[in-house]
């Protein structure tokens, strides 16, 4: 993976990931959990029929959307780029619909225009400033007409306060709120 070349190297979060990957459910998913009812129950966004979860770690998202009945996608693509973090996914969810992809989202190499639904939870912070612009550029790219695309981020604060919003680096990505983390979204409209 070559964007693994541009990552800090004093922290590297997969490492982190694939060590608490065992523990990381009943750590965060209370957490995780809030963030779901945020962009499902309060912005009221409904998951289209090609889902990518970029940074799906144990799979939170899926079991999620299976307990609220909002499986609708047709395939999902599970992205992670913790081992560990991915087969906690793949022994809890054996849905023929979802694809595990062993990646950084800045090596997915996907059809432009494929993909009705981004989400990104909790994974802006990781990923290092000189991809970021790329990434969002990626997301616009993958997404359907009237797809959107969910990103959020850890809101800023001393440890945060240098690290760029995504419409700090791209306008068309807005502000929607906050609960716990900070929500972005990008709707495509043609």
């Amino acid at each position: 993976m070559t964007s693994s070349k541009t990552r800090n190297k004093h922290v590297d979060p997969v490492k982190l990931y694939n060590i608490t990957a065992r523990t990381y459910d009943s750590l965060y998913k209370k957490e995780q959990y809030i963030k779901y009812n945020y962009v499902f129950e309060e912005l009221r966004l409904i998951p289209g029929k090609n889902v990518l979860d970029i940074g799906c770690g144990t799979g939170l998202l899926i079991e999620y959307l299976l307990s609220k009945k909002l499986d609708l996608f047709h395939r999902y693509l599970c992205v992670d780029p913790s081992i560990e973090m991915l087969k906690n996914a793949i022994d809890k969810h054996s849905d023929p619909r979802i694809i595990y992809v062993l990646s950084y989202a800045e090596d997915l190499a996907l059809t432009n225009q494929s993909i009705n639904s981004i989400f990104m939870f909790t994974v802006w912070n990781n990923i290092p400033e000189t991809n970021k612009e790329s990434i969002l550029d990626k997301i616009k790219n993958l997404l359907t007409k009237n797809g959107y695309a969910i990103i959020t981020t850890i809101p800023r604060n001393k440890t945060y306060n240098r690290q760029s919003s995504p419409p700090d680096l791209n306008n068309e990505f807005k502000y929607v709120g906050s609960k716990i983390d900070d929500f972005y979204i990008y709707k495509k409209r043609s």
